[in-house]
């Protein structure tokens, strides 16, 4: 069992008279909660600032004293917070080493107490597991330090246990003392054939356009299962795909499903879902509804207009179908489309690509040079408007619905006004890996699998899922390990190996990775944070 994350005493307590214009006084103490891969983080400092930024002026900067004797530093000229953050930043040296923020912060008087999570930069900071493992979940940011984890099985794509319709709840700011996720009241409503849970949907947080929904979180689609049971064999099973959607507000806590009218035109499940610049949704892909023993690849795409309130279906000179691919918006042009299979039946890798552009048109895009053909890479956006795709794997041999060999590369390439480069490789093979655009530019490469013998479907063989992360400089389009990685011993920078984690990103808090496929192709339920340096 993990143990307890340990929450530090007040070591810094500032006490604050406001030279505001009430002229009260006040008093706040900030506690800073540690990971806990990083219980010696406070004792390895040089330096602690307080920053206080009320988004007005240049932050001021206050110097906290008392590390290592829990002494209290005392400040005449904090003024009244009204809406201002408050940060911590701990030095080594020069260096930033340690970071943590509170969400806006507003007192003039009597006293108040914040917890700050405080992690080392640039590494990964190991939080409490998830109170159950779970596996083809879908999470997103809820703003201001939280993040909403939705579904998932721990079973996999079996059906052996029922898919969850928990949804989870993780609130950075102020620290939850034990960084643990938490369930809600309110759970997923049910899928359109009346059943609870869901696997392999999208969770998307709306955070562009500037319409009503601006805030909240679109989920779409999903499953029951994808693989059913009878007399002690599996067999692949579509009948629970759903095109059932709902909103929900991280601000009250609600789920609001869509009618059948605003919701996905054809069920799927395993798509990917893009957000663009205009606040629009685009959904492309995925396994499509179907009995058992019939597999049905969706060569559509649907794009959710926040505006109207619901999806418009598409389909177009496309490459597809679309299932195991990889997207990415294309700046304003719309989002990118590579990789997958070629059809649902024979099993092959795609190099082709597609371009959805924002008004639904899907048109033929450039290929992957060279002949290049992958299942399950991975894509990202570059800050000036490229496309960064690694990673995924190649069959090898014959492939059939129970077997499928495939050769895992480490290879990436970037699209720039339709062409392809190939760029620098990551340091692993991998497949099934999660990538993020950070704030500054930069790429996250999270998790996946590292060699492929056999799989079917979505159950991928993550026998070789691997715990190891890696980072993009799109400056030098170079990659670099973070921390250690020795994929045999299981050993890296994640907690636990994991395919295919949920993944999201607070541009102001970092980026959250949550269970996923453990290498016994069940679940995980490893959860850790990446602080990028602010």
């Amino acid at each position: 069992m993990p143990r307890t994350v340990p929450i530090l005493p007040a070591l810094l307590l500032a006490a604050c008279t406001a030279t505001g214009g009430s002229g009260a006084g006040y008093q706040f103490t900030i506690t800073p909660v540690v990971p806990r891969n990083q219980d010696t983080l406070l004792s390895s400092l040089d330096r602690m600032d307080l920053v206080v930024d009320d988004g007005t002026k240049d932050p001021a900067t206050y110097e906290l004293t008392g590390l290592g004797t829990g002494d209290v530093s005392t400040f005449d000229q904090i003024p009244v917070l009204d809406g201002a953050v408050l940060e911590l930043r701990g030095y080594i040296g020069n260096n930033l080493a340690a970071y943590g923020r509170t969400e806006a912060q507003t007192v003039d008087s009597g006293t108040l107490n914040v917890r700050v999570l405080l992690t080392a930069v640039d590494e990964f900071a190991e939080l409490s597991p998830l109170p159950e493992s779970l596996a083809f979940a879908a999470m997103a940011p809820g703003g201001d330090g939280r993040f909403l984890f939705f579904g998932g099985n721990g079973d996999g794509v079996y059906s052996s246990t029922a898919a969850s319709a928990t949804i989870y709840a993780l609130d950075l700011a102020p620290a939850d003392t034990d960084l643990l996720f938490s369930a809600l009241d309110v759970a997923m409503p049910p899928r359109d054939d009346g059943g609870l849970g869901r696997i392999c949907h999208s969770a998307t947080a709306m955070t562009r356009g500037g319409h009503d929904q601006v805030g909240q979180i679109l989920v779409a689609g999903g499953a029951g299962a994808l693989m059913s049971e009878q007399d002690g064999t599996y067999s692949p099973d579509m009948s629970t795909i759903t095109w059932s959607a709902f909103l929900f507000d991280p601000a009250t806590d609600t789920v609001n499903p869509l009618s059948e009218a605003q919701a996905l035109v054809q069920p799927r499940c395993g798509h990917t879902a893009t957000e663009l610049p205009n606040g629009d949704i685009v959904l492309v892909g995925g396994l499509g509804a179907g009995g058992p023993n019939y597999i049905n690849v969706q060569d559509s795409v649907e794009i959710y207009d926040p505006v109207k309130g619901g999806f418009d279906y598409y389909t177009g000179d496309h490459t597809g179908p679309f299932l195991f691919h990889a997207a990415a918006a294309l700046g304003d042009s719309g989002v990118l489309v590579c990789g997958g299979m070629k059809s649902g039946s024979t099993f092959s890798a795609s190099g082709a690509c597609d371009l959805v552009s924002a008004s639904g048109t899907i048109s033929a895009a450039t290929a992957l040079p060279d002949d290049v053909a992958v299942i399950h890479p991975a894509m990202a956006p570059l800050p000036d408007g490229r496309v960064l795709l690694a990673g995924g794997a190649t069959p090898s041999g014959t492939s059939d619905l129970w077997g499928f060999p495939a050769d895992v590369t480490n290879r990436a390439w970037i699209y720039d006004n339709g062409t392809w480069t190939e760029t620098d490789s990551m340091s692993i093979p991998r497949a099934m890996h999660k990538m993020v655009a950070l704030p500054d530019g930069d790429v996250l490469v999270v998790g996946g699998v590292d060699e492929i013998s056999g799989f079917w479907n979505m159950d991928y063989g993550s026998a070789a899922a691997v715990p190891c992360a890696e980072l993009f400089d799109a400056a030098t389009e170079r990659f670099a390990k973070i921390g250690d990685c020795d994929t045999k011993a299981g050993i890296g920078a994640l907690p636990l190996p994991t395919a295919l984690p949920a993944v999201a990103l607070d541009p102001d808090f970092g980026v959250l990775v949550a269970g996923g496929l453990s290498p016994d192709e069940r679940a995980t339920n490893g959860v850790s944070l990446y602080v990028p340096t602010p």
